[in-house]
This record gives structure tokens, C-alpha cells and sequence, in this order.
């Protein structure tokens, strides 16, 4: 029961873990998890000067949505500092 949520919503062992039965939607497909990382994440773009409530969650320093791209680089940074290898030939793969 705790590996499959892990790995089809991205969830940290600690969210699955916090979840209650109440946070699971199974009719519109949703589970609500408030960490605290996103609660301290949404508090920063609360305190910027650009705030504004349709504001993107990962905003940029201009206030717009980031970039598919970025987001990879930044995905793939991060494990590269973990010493996490990227295998197969999926669309993000280095090893093709």
C-alpha cells in the first residue's frame, strides 16, 4: 500500500505517511498534501513584492511560470549530486 502511492504521486514517505482518509479524492482523481515545505514555499511568494493570488506556483523572478527546460536542469542537478544515474532512452535520458 505505501509504494505505489510514493510512486504515482510523487509523495515523500512522510506526506504518505501524514495522509488521512479525508485527503483522497478517488472520484476526481485528487490527494490534497500540505507539507511544510510548500507551506514555506507559498509563504515566500507571499512575501514578495509582486505577489499577486493567480500568481504560478513556480514562479520566476519576473512573476511568470517556469520553463519545462529549466525544470529539468534542475531535476537533473539534483541527481547528479545525489550520484542518481539516468538509464533508458526516455525523452530526458543523457544516455541515448
Amino acid at each position: 500500500m505505501l509504494i505505489r502511492p510514493l510512486r504515482w504521486t510523487g509523495l515523500r514517505v512522510g506526506e504518505a505517511l501524514a495522509l488521512t482518509a479525508e485527503d483522497v479524492d478517488l472520484e476526481r482523481r485528487v490527494v490534497r498534501v500540505l507539507g511544510v515545505v510548500l507551506l514555506t514555499w507559498i509563504d515566500g511568494l507571499r512575501a514578495r513584492d509582486d505577489w499577486r493570488p493567480d500568481m504560478p506556483l513556480l514562479a520566476t523572478r519576473g512573476g511568470t511560470p517556469w520553463k519545462e527546460q529549466f525544470a529539468w536542469r534542475i531535476v537533473k542537478r539534483v541527481a547528479r549530486r545525489a550520484e542518481v544515474r539516468v538509464t533508458g532512452s526516455g525523452p530526458h535520458s543523457t544516455h541515448r
